[in-house]
């Protein structure tokens, strides 16, 4: 990224492969995917936070009007179940791009479709994520799976020098050879 700056976060939704069943699962006050879900009595949605705030200033259900406090609530164990098993991308199937400023699909990403339920577990250990260099940040971000075979030609990786017996970054141990009066 050419500004320096981080990109704005992948949102939530973009995840999402089938973009009409998370319709389906909207809260019907943020319309973002319900988090922690939960119904009036006639089966309106809401996410508990977005459901906890409304009925704190207006004790009915902002869709049909019924009566509602918190011990009305229900929660949805079906729409929950629903949610964790929404089929979804790992995060590093996109990169961001600055031409469009956005987030986009990366052909070379991860291709692995995951539920919400799984997805977190995946992403922890994905051989698609970007890692940087434990040696130095001039190597930029290379892919997990690709971490190793980097860090083992990594021109800053420390060679232990013989001669003056410390730890010698590899891009700088024919200078540091020379500088040895013992050996030329």
């Amino acid at each position: 990224m050419n500004s320096g700056r981080l990109p704005p976060p992948l949102q939530y939704d973009n995840l999402i492969i089938d973009q009409s069943a998370a319709k389906e699962l909207q809260c019907g006050i943020c319309l973002q995917l319900i988090n922690k879900p939960r119904q009036c009595k006639n089966g309106h949605l809401f996410c508990l936070v977005c459901i906890t705030k409304c009925i704190s200033k207006n004790p009915e259900c902002p869709t049909c009007r019924c009566k509602l406090d918190e011990e009305t609530l229900a929660r949805s164990l079906f729409v929950e179940r629903h949610i964790r098993n929404l089929k979804v991308y790992c995060q590093y199937h996109f990169k961001f791009s600055e031409e469009l400023k956005d987030w986009d699909e990366d052909e070379q990403g991860c291709p692995a479709i995951l539920t919400l339920e799984t997805r977190a577990a995946h992403e922890a250990k994905c051989g698609y994520a970007l890692v940087s260099c434990k040696f130095s940040s001039s190597c930029g971000k290379q892919r997990r799976m690709n971490q190793e075979a980097h860090e083992s030609s990594c021109p800053y990786r420390p060679l232990d020098c013989k001669h003056c017996k410390k730890d010698i970054q590899f891009c700088h141990m024919e200078v540091s050879l020379r500088s040895n009066p013992t050996i030329y």
